[in-house]
């Protein structure tokens, strides 16, 4: 369980998963969806994280890898 609290943990580390996530997904707006989602799932399990900034990077790296699989699954349809 994190001693701080969860505002001053999204304070201290959304700039960094928002970066992580860009590189990740390559566009800014997907980026911004994904370090969103992350937050919102670290918030649901935040009493029970133990290492929450680890956690939330590879929560980041889980949805931005769905993220580009979405993605290549909307542009094989648009060329089918």
């Amino acid at each position: 369980m994190e001693d701080r609290s969860f505002e001053e943990f999204y304070e201290k580390e959304y700039s960094a998963v928002l970066a992580f996530a860009r590189v990740l997904t390559g566009d800014l707006t997907r980026a911004e969806d994904v370090a969103h989602d992350a937050f919102a799932a670290a918030l649901e399990a935040w009493d029970t994280l133990e290492n929450a900034s680890g956690w939330i990077r590879r929560v980041t790296a889980n949805k931005s890898h769905s993220a580009w699989r979405r993605r290549y699954a909307e542009q094989r349809a648009l060329r089918r």
